[in-house]
């Protein structure tokens, strides 16, 4: 007799990926059932089916089940069921982390200004845009690398970001999360990789950030001394953040040509901050993100 074991688990992204371990005849019928009105119904067969894994779009399914049977003829295998509860959805929001390498001591004042400087930012998103971001009730995250500073000197962007993995799933393109990332580490001169970056879905920065966030400059990585107000900090972030929600530089700063806005915060008006502006184009395309609401201020309170 044909028999089939089944492990289903449920992606945050809205897919089922299935895992059949299946022994004797074959082949089998996979489907996806869902209860509705206290009676399982079929809704749809696997988008792919390897003979051991499939994976079933499920997405607004509250509570589904997958269910193989073998079909062939002779095999009167009882069909074997794998039930999934979908996860509560997550509310899109922007999560802080501090991250440190093993050998740097933990800094509580470096936590404490990226809190404060998550919050200052999304006042001023609000009141530009009219809503603004909901930040993470988690507060500012802390995460320790697995490695020395010095490792993290070189191909500072990639080792990091694989390095966090086992800590927080940082990354891109989230449809859930924008990540505020800051790291206490230090990048080599003019090598590839360095932080103090935005692009979808992250904005993350390195020490030099932290130091400038704290008020205590030191030089950047090529041994150049750093200067600003603590406001030119935050209007970094700010500024990287908007990468992160997709905004782009203005065109016309980037092409050189006189029009440019150099006041903008997606040129140069971070340095400024809080005395920037957004300009109309980039305050109507985030007053559409599902990032941004008028109930920031009081999500997760």
């Amino acid at each position: 007799m044909a028999s089939a074991g089944i492990v289903a688990r449920n992606e945050r992204s809205g897919w089922c990926e299935v895992t059949a371990s299946i022994d004797g005849v074959a082949p089998w019928e996979l489907r996806l059932e869902r209860l509705r009105g206290g009676q399982w119904i079929t809704v749809r067969n696997p988008f792919t089916w390897s003979g051991q894994r499939a994976s079933f779009r499920c997405s607004g399914i509250a509570r589904a089940r997958i269910r193989a049977r073998a079909t062939s003829a002779g095999s009167p295998a009882r069909p074997v069921t794998a039930e999934i509860r979908q996860p509560k959805p997550i509310v899109p929001q922007v999560r802080m982390v501090y991250a440190r390498p093993r050998d740097r001591p933990a800094r509580d004042d470096f936590a404490a200004a990226i809190g404060n400087a998550g919050r200052e930012i999304q006042r001023w998103y609000a009141g530009q845009v009219g809503r603004s971001f909901r930040l993470s009730p988690r507060g500012v995250e802390r995460c320790v690398l697995p490695q020395d500073a010095e490792h993290y000197a070189v191909r500072t962007l990639t080792r990091v970001i694989q390095d966090l993995q086992p800590c927080r799933e940082v990354g891109f393109s989230s449809p859930a999360y924008v990540w505020l990332v800051y790291v206490d580490v230090d990048h080599a001169c003019n090598r590839r990789e360095p932080l103090g970056v935005g692009a979808k879905g992250l904005a993350i920065l390195p020490r030099d950030d932290l130091d400038g966030l704290v008020g205590v400059l030191g030089t950047n990585d090529c041994g150049e001394p750093l200067t600003g107000a603590v406001g030119r900090w935050v209007g970094g972030a700010a500024h990287e953040l908007g990468h992160a929600f997709g905004l782009p530089h203005p065109r016309a700063c980037d092409r050189g040509r006189p029009t440019c806005d150099y006041a903008a915060l997606m040129w140069a008006g971070y340095v400024s901050f809080p005395g920037t502006h957004l300009r109309t184009q980039e305050r109507e395309r985030l007053s559409r993100s599902p990032f941004f609401t008028r109930a920031w201020a009081s999500f997760g309170r």
